[in-house]
């Protein structure tokens, strides 16, 4: 009797390696994420910051110039902020497809293991009774001779 062998074993081995490129784009994408989050977390820091010395501006004599450039300084990092908040949004829609995809093939790969695995069994089992059927014949044949 045949060797089992998986009709679709390339279709199988070919979603195994997409599920490979699929699980490293995933990483990079959440790298990426990461990244731009920091960049946030470092904007919201650097507005506490200004925060502060426009505070501490209050209490001292300023020149007009001084509290025009702060208060510039002070618009430009929210319309950062603002741009970076979208960033980060950005890159965790492309997280989120990137997990989707993952998961589909991922699935598509789930179910082509199941197949093989029923196959292997059915191979399995049409082994087992074909060994038995040689076995049996071995054993007739040996009664028909004894007699």
């Amino acid at each position: 009797m045949k060797k089992f062998q998986f009709r679709l074993q390339k279709v199988l081995d070919a979603k195994e390696s997409e599920e490979k490129l699929a699980q490293k784009e995933l990483g990079l994408a959440l790298q990426v994420l990461k990244t731009e989050e920091d960049k946030l977390n470092e904007l919201h820091v650097e507005v506490e910051h200004q925060i502060a010395r426009q505070r501490s501006m209050q209490n001292k004599t300023l020149k007009a110039a001084d509290f025009i450039l702060s208060d510039r300084w002070s618009r430009h990092l929210k319309k950062q902020v603002r741009r970076q908040k979208e960033a980060v949004q950005i890159q965790q829609e492309v997280v989120e497809k990137k997990r989707k995809q993952l998961l589909e093939i991922s699935r598509e790969k789930k179910v082509l293991e199941k197949l093989r695995e029923k196959k292997l069994e059915e191979h399995t089992t049409e082994l087992k009774s074909y060994l038995q059927n040689q076995l049996d014949d071995i054993g007739a044949r040996q009664r028909n001779q004894a007699q």
